[in-house]
C-alpha cells in the first residue's frame, strides 16, 4: 500500500477514553486531512477538557462519539458491522490490563474484541488498520501476556488488509485519564527517571506518530505489516523538533 495522499479522509478510533487514546484524538484533531472521525466507546467523554493541552489548531467538529454495548461485538455481529462500514483508517486502541482483569475478560478484551472490530471493518471497507500493542509483546517472552499479545498481532496479520501498523510503545506518559494504566505518580517518576525515553514514551509522541504514518510510506514495501517500536517513536519525535 502507498503512502496516502487523500485530503478527504474518514477513521475509527476504539478505546479513546483512555490515556493513549485521548492523545490519538488530539493529534488526529489537528490533522485536516481527515474529515470525519468516529469514536466508538464506552462512554460520551469532554473531549475539550480544560485543564489538559489541547492543541489551538483542533478542530472537534469532526468528531462524533458512538457508545458501544461491549456484549455485543461478535464476528456475526450486524449491530457492529453496520458501525464499522465505510471508514478508510481503524485504529485500536483499547487497553486492558492483566493484572486488573480476569484471564477470561482479558483475552476477550485483548484478543477476542480487537480481531472482530478488524475483520468487520476490513468487510466494511477499511484499507489501513492500526493497532497499539505494547513494548512486552514478544512470541518468546517468559511473561504469558508478552506472549498473548505477540500471537495476536500474528493474527491480525492474517487478515486480508493492504496495510497494518502495529505500535509497540513502552510506558506511556500522559496526564489524560489520570495518567492511564500506569496512574499520575508513576508518570512523574518516569519522566524524572527515564529522561532519555530508553522505556517510555509521551502519550503526544504515540499519537502524533499513529496519525503521521497514515501519510508515509511502508517501512517495507513487501511486507502489509509493519511494527513501531518505543525507540522508533521516541527517534522520531526528536527529529521533528530539530
Amino acid at each position: 500500500m502507498e503512502a496516502n495522499s487523500d485530503n478527504n479522509l474518514s477513521a475509527f478510533v476504539f478505546g479513546y477514553t483512555g490515556g493513549v487514546g485521548r492523545c490519538i484524538v488530539n493529534a488526529l484533531a489537528i490533522e485536516p486531512r481527515f474529515k470525519k472521525v468516529t469514536l466508538f466507546g464506552r462512554r460520551i467523554v469532554d473531549l475539550e477538557e480544560k485543564d489538559k493541552k489541547i492543541p489551538a489548531a483542533a478542530d472537534f467538529t469532526k468528531f462524533t462519539q458512538d457508545v458501544v454495548d461491549f456484549a455485543k461485538l461478535s464476528e456475526d455481529s450486524e449491530y457492529l458491522a453496520e458501525k464499522l462500514r465505510g471508514f478508510d483508517v481503524g485504529i485500536y486502541a483499547l487497553g486492558v490490563s492483566p493484572l486488573k482483569e480476569d484471564e477470561e475478560t482479558f483475552q476477550r478484551a485483548a484478543r477476542g474484541w480487537v480481531l472482530t472490530v478488524a475483520k468487520l471493518a476490513r468487510e466494511g471497507g477499511c484499507r489501513h488498520f492500526h493497532r497499539m500493542s505494547g513494548a512486552l509483546g514478544n512470541e518468546n517472552s517468559w511473561l504469558k501476556f508478552g506472549r498473548f499479545a505477540a500471537e495476536t498481532d500474528s493474527l491480525l496479520g492474517k487478515l486480508n488488509y493492504p496495510r497494518i501498523s502495529i505500535y509497540k510503545p513502552g510506558a506511556i506518559l500522559t496526564e489524560f485519564n489520570s495518567g492511564g494504566m500506569i496512574g499520575p505518580g508513576m508518570v512523574s517518576v518516569m519522566r524524572h527517571l527515564d529522561r532519555f525515553r530508553w522505556w517510555s514514551v509521551e502519550g503526544e509522541t504515540v499519537g502524533q506518530f499513529l496519525v503521521q504514518t497514515c501519510f508515509t510510506k511502508p517501512k517495507d514495501e513487501n511486507n502489509f505489516v509493519e511494527a513501531f517500536t518505543n525507540a522508533e517513536m521516541n527517534r522520531w519525535v526528536k527529529q521533528q523538533t530539530k
